[in-house]
């Protein structure tokens, strides 16, 4: 029918009858999770009719301290503490404006004490999933094929509307989510020759989510803060966000509504040409992303109240004494990129034993275009011409040296790559490979979520009362400078606005995330060498050397960090609050000894064992700028942050062993059904801890810095004493407290990174199925499972938050003591009957 084909199918291969033109082939899936959450007794502490009364005297919330409720003792006269009227004493007159806000939001008390029990409700989370695929031959040299994945996950939110209690922190916050997910690639496969084959992919694939919960009242109205209190919202839109009573009062978490939105499309290619020896490949990555993120986060105010000013968050509450609030305008960030990747490689085969491949791959780095130029760096000493008000040092888009996604456009991205594969002619049983590379890390587009976080696009403000005065609960903007005493807000931000470059800037601003415009992309060298050894025909050992260097790895910085000074001396740029700026001169390195042994099916038996031993040591173990929490902890020190990487895992074994009986096919029905095709299956792993270093002190912040990563100091001549002993002692001793002590006022301390081992992880998970086989097309399957079968207990690491003074003065605790489990749950169990046909 073809014959052309004769070429592609040699003579030697029999033709059975003609070869059809078209052939289709139709695959699809779907699978349906619902997960059912049942609904769960809380507690919270909130005022009761005497607390509104003024009368605290009954509140004693830790069933310890006794509160100031007369003048009999000197520490406590009458009608005062810390110098003001004491709230806490009965009979009082308090004016409690905060439960005044919206009683019918904000249910009062049970007991004396306030403990208040409520109900979350109950909800069902959905899963759905759809799977598709289209194979079609267009001819015999050409096939298509269409491949579709979507996803579809919602969750429900938990508020109950007159209970804003209910909304906080548990069940993922509680907030209701949408997300749907879409991948869809068209595939094109042409063999152009019998020795060139061009493989093309286009694909397209998008991510929606979207997530937020409204509080309502009681009577099914919004609760708004501006209804009550001199903030100013989003016309028309009233969500609670971040709202806290520390100590024994309550938590109400974030739930402002947020959409993000990612597409990539793109399509890679690559031509495969075979000329006698070499094995020429050629090829292409190109794709485009976008992201785009519109929260309302934070818009709303985030209001705590600490009991900083009467020793009670209630009392605090009750008077309006707010210790701090945040806001700002908003967070958009848009931004559009092309991403392109270009290869080329030959494979020879310089003789049968050897083969060498080397290949060349360049990774342009074109950073995306941000819209509208929304967004801001720090360049110290550099005034900004785009927006001249603003303050030295911050720079935007158009100003030198800034590009239109921050950091520059750079080129230099080469990455080479060689490896052979040698089988010595005296050793016909063994094999040896190796090979080296250069890798390069693509630019994570949500890392720009918060530069847009600046201004005079998104301004943040976070307000704080002093030790003895706190802010305005009724009025908080009132006395902040730079804003005339009023909200600064509207603007709230948008995609589309962008600020006339007249536009001012109050002082004490914070840039909460931003890029080095000399930020580069990651690298990573990386080899490896390996010998194998065939044992049998069926069994081969294996033992390998595995390194690596990682370069121009990012980590976050903090650019203004508190400087410890009696004199009051506090940043290194006081028209600036916190600084968070991603750089890109990280190094990490890897090396490992890796070892093997398998086993491919034999007599109904087959396993696998890896061994790998291994040390990872880097700067920064992660480094997302959007969430801003893995600073590095001495900003003044990047030695002190390099050491064990927190994701050293030093020993490692994994074993894995799958044995089927036979099917007893030569005996009757009944011994067949109970003694043949049973299959038993079983994981083996046991690992090293993870690592942890001893953190400084109650406060964790002697060095008065913004990072609160302060590590303990050495005490000179105390062994650590690591998990010594039985295991009855390590649990409450884990290593010996005494080698640490506090670290010094104006210090980060001096112990290292990351210098102990957690307690070892060991479990089995097994498995136990059995098989019933009629005829010839049918079989059912009756399945017995067990994650950690043998029920091995895992601890987590120790309380490792120092509690040694700096004078020596044990402050007592649980430093050392292991008071939780581990990550590697109790024994599950499942049974499941699968039928095949």
């Amino acid at each position: 029918v073809y014959p052309e084909l004769d070429a592609v199918f040699p003579a030697k291969y029999p033709k059975r009858g003609p070869i059809l033109k078209n052939k289709l082939f139709i695959f699809g899936n779907y699978q349906g999770t619902r997960n059912s959450t049942a609904s769960t007794e809380l507690q919270s502490y909130l005022p009761t009719q005497a607390m509104l009364n003024g009368d605290f005297s009954g509140y004693s919330p830790n069933g310890q301290e006794t509160l100031c409720t007369s003048g009999s003792s000197a520490s406590c006269p009458i009608g005062v503490v810390n110098g003001r009227p004491n709230q806490l004493l009965p009979g009082y007159s308090l004016n409690p404006i905060a439960v005044s806000v919206d009683k019918a939001a904000f249910p009062l008390g049970q007991g004396t004490t306030g403990l208040t029990y409520y109900t979350s409700p109950a909800f069902i989370n959905s899963l759905d999933e759809g799977t598709g695929r289209l194979d079609y031959d267009v001819t015999p040299t050409q096939r298509l094929f269409l491949r579709s994945f979507i996803t579809s996950f919602v969750q429900p939110s938990g508020d109950v509307p007159g209970n804003i209690l209910a909304m906080n922190n548990n069940y993922n916050y509680d907030v209701s989510i949408q997300e749907r997910y879409y991948n869809e690639t068209l595939g094109y496969t042409w063999t152009i020759t019998p020795s060139t084959v061009n493989v093309l992919s286009a694909f397209w694939t998008e991510m929606n989510a979207k997530n937020g919960a409204p509080a309502d009242t009681s009577n099914g109205q919004p609760f708004c803060w501006s209804k009550y209190i001199n903030v100013t919202e989003l016309p028309g839109q009233c969500y609670v966000e971040g709202f806290s009573v520390s100590g024994q009062g309550f938590n109400v978490g974030y739930y402002e509504p947020s959409t993000e939105a990612r597409t990539t499309y793109g399509f890679y290619d690559d031509l495969t040409k075979t000329l006698g020896n070499h094995t020429l490949s050629f090829g292409a990555d190109v794709q485009h992303q976008y992201a785009r993120e519109q929260t309302q986060y934070p818009t709303e105010p985030a209001l705590n109240f600490s009991g900083q000013y009467t020793g009670q968050g209630l009392a605090d509450f009750l008077l309006g004494d707010l210790t701090s609030m945040f806001q700002g305008a908003g967070e958009v960030a848009d931004v559009a990129g092309w991403q392109p990747g270009f290869f080329v490689q030959d494979e020879y085969r310089v003789r049968p034993n050897l083969t060498l491949t080397a290949g060349l791959r360049w990774d342009p780095n074109l950073p995306p275009q941000i819209a509208n130029g929304r967004a801001a760096t720090f360049v110290p000493g550099e005034q900004s011409t785009v927006y001249p008000n603003a303050p030295t040092g911050l720079v935007f888009p158009g100003d030198a040296g800034v590009g239109a996604g921050l950091m520059r456009t750079t080129y230099g991205y080469w990455e080479p790559r060689v490896g052979f594969a040698w089988q010595p002619r005296e050793l016909p049983n063994t094999a040896v490979h190796g090979g080296f590379g250069m890798f390069t890390s693509p630019m994570i587009y949500s890392d720009y979520n918060h530069t847009a976080d600046n201004a005079p696009f998104a301004p943040t403000f976070d307000l704080q009362g002093t030790n003895t005065t706190p802010l305005d609960f009724a009025d908080p903007w009132s006395g902040v400078a730079g804003t005339g005493g009023k909200s600064p807000f509207p603007p709230f931000a948008s995609a589309s606005y962008r600020p006339a470059s007249s536009a001012t800037f109050a002082p004490g601003i914070s840039v909460p995330a931003t890029i080095d415009p000399g930020f580069k992309l990651g690298m990573t060298q990386s080899w490896n060498l390996t010998v194998e050894q065939q044992l049998s025909q069926n069994m081969v050992f294996r033992i390998a050397y595995v390194g690596s260097e990682s370069y121009h790895a990012p980590f976050i910085l903090d650019r203004n960090p508190g400087i410890f000074a009696n004199a009051g001396g506090r940043a290194l740029y006081p028209a600036f609050g916190e600084i968070l700026d991603m750089l890109s001169y990280g190094t990490a390195n890897y090396h490992a000894l890796q070892i093997s042994l398998d086993r491919r099916l034999s007599h109904n038996l087959q396993f696998q064992g890896n061994f790998t031993w291994a040390k990872t040591i880097d700067l920064a173990s992660s480094a997302n700028v959007s969430f801003g929490t893995n600073q590095l902890g001495d900003p003044f020190d990047l030695a002190w942050s390099h050491g064990i990487s927190s994701e050293n895992i030093p020993l490692r074994w994994v074993d894995n062993i799958t044995y089927t009986t036979p099917s007893l096919h030569g005996h009757n029905a009944i011994i067949r059904g109970l003694l043949g095709s049973w299959e038993i299956s079983a994981i083996t792993t046991a690992q090293s801890g993870y690592p942890f270093s001893v953190t400084g002190g109650f406060g964790n912040n002697q060095s008065q810095a913004q990072q609160y990563e302060d590590r303990a100091d050495v005490v000179s001549g105390q062994p650590l004493r690591v998990r010594s002993g039985g295991k009855t002692q390590w649990l409450a001793n884990y290593f010996n407290i005494n080698a640490f002590r506090e670290n010094a006022p104006g210090t980060f301390g001096t112990s290292g990174k990351n210098i102990m081992q957690g307690p070892p992880l060991d479990y089995t998970d097994a498995g136990l199925f059995k098989n019933w086989p009629f005829r010839e097309r049918y079989n059912v399957q009756l399945r017995w499972e067990m994650f950690n079968a043998l029920n091995q207990p895992s601890f987590a690491a120790p309380n490792a938050q120092n509690q040694i003074s700096i004078t020596g003065v044990n402050q007592g605790g649980t430093e050392g003591q292991i008071t939780s489990t581990g990550a590697e749950p109790s024994r599950i169990g499942q049974m499941a009957v699968k039928v095949l046909f």
